[in-house]
């Protein structure tokens, strides 16, 4: 089940890639490619993720997406020989309304819409 989210909170993202026997895989690398609505286009950012404690993490400002699904693809490759991938898709619902776009406006750089609607 996806979770909602309120526009302009810092997300937390986490990651544990598990390999086929479903035991933590040795995992050298990671990033987080994420999909969500900007001023008038679907924006498109790739978020590096960091190793903590066996899981791989990273936070995103939501504050210049509008509300809607944002879409997630993890990735992750091996360290060691030969390379595996791992990988995990899912998304969450941003929640915003026409106060918080006036209250966080959208970046000027992601389009040319008006803040509100």
């Amino acid at each position: 089940m996806a979770s909602i989210l309120t526009r302009a909170n810092t997300v937390a993202l986490s990651f544990t890639f598990k390999d086929a026997n479903g035991d933590a895989a040795n995992v050298a690398s990671a990033s987080v490619q994420l999909v969500y609505p900007g001023r008038e286009a679907l924006q498109t950012e790739n978020v590096p993720l960091s190793e903590s404690a066996g899981a791989w993490q990273a936070s995103w400002d939501s504050s210049k997406a509008r509300g809607d699904w944002v879409e997630f693809h993890a990735h992750a490759v091996s360290s060691g020989t030969p390379v595996t991938s791992y990988a995990e898709d899912g998304r969450f619902k941003l929640t915003s309304n026409r106060a918080s776009l006036q209250h966080d406006p959208l970046p000027e750089d992601a389009n040319d819409l008006e803040d509100t609607n």
